[in-house]
């Protein structure tokens, strides 16, 4: 008998022991975004997991999920409110249902405009301003500083692009936001959305006649070799990305993990 009572002590304590450290497993920091791996956005998301993660010395894993994976960026604002992903960095031109406001960098008043002169706008007190409307409607923090894609420019396939009025007729993808839509319109072309994973076979069955986009785009996806042969240079917009963090993993975080997640992307972006 009391050998029996030994073994039962024995598993009993087992199951008490393995508790504490099931309890203590590293939590996951799923991340996802819709460009490649070669895209610098999704280079600068790479560098602030790997950087993350080692220096939180173990207490937290980071899982970067690119091309669309986990979510397009037109799903991920959902996703992100729904814990289903817990961190994004979508492009501004995703936040217009949610978030009108964030619109403002894509209307005519920044055409043409510089970084510096976004910058003014983007990291001042309207951006903070915006910063805030966005972690209200999405449930989510704003990690820091929006991230710089580069001025987007009209790409043309072939030579079919040389002003503005070779625009009338044509088929131009862009990336989403109303204003980019009512821009292209405005120059006499269709505007139509389609994620950017989707993009390359759309080109492929000649669906398109020409993108909005940025040069980095062009290369990180090498879209001179689905057709894309000429370039006019407008500064359209100043596309941005957004990093945003859930709320319910946020709050999750001890103070020290979250201070450090927010001093590396500063370092970052």
């Amino acid at each position: 008998m009391a050998f029996r009572r030994l073994v039962v002590v024995l598993a009993v304590a087992a199951v008490f022991w393995a508790v504490p450290v099931h309890a203590q497993e590293s939590p996951v920091l799923r991340i996802s975004t819709e460009n490649g791996p070669d895209h610098v956005q999704t280079r600068a998301v790479a560098r602030f997991a790997a950087l993350l993660e080692e220096r939180s010395g173990g207490r937290l894993r980071v899982e970067l999920h690119h091309s669309g994976s986990l979510f397009r960026d037109k799903d991920v604002l959902a996703a992100l409110a729904g814990g289903k992903v817990d961190m994004a960095v979508p492009g501004i031109w995703q936040f217009g249902q949610l978030v009108p406001g964030v619109g403002l960098f894509l209307l005519p008043d920044f055409f043409g405009r510089s970084a510096g002169e976004v910058h003014l706008v983007s990291d001042g007190e309207v951006g903070r301003v915006l910063d805030r409307r966005i972690e209200a409607a999405a449930d989510c923090h704003v990690l820091g500083r929006w991230l710089d894609l580069g001025h987007a420019q009209l790409f043309g396939l072939g030579t079919s692009l040389r002003a503005h009025t070779d625009l009338k007729g044509k088929t131009i993808r862009v990336a989403g936001g109303a204003g980019n839509i009512r821009r292209i319109e405005a120059f006499g072309a269709r505007a139509v959305v389609i994620p950017w994973p989707d993009l390359p076979a759309r080109l492929d069955q000649g669906v398109v006649d020409g993108v909005l986009t940025s040069y980095e785009t062009v290369r990180s996806a090498r879209l001179w070799e689905r057709g894309i042969g000429c370039v006019l240079e407008d500064n359209q917009y100043f596309p941005q990305y957004v990093p945003v963090v859930g709320a319910q993993f946020w709050r999750r975080l001890p103070r020290d993990l979250r201070e450090l997640a927010t001093e590396i992307w500063e370092q970052l972006a």
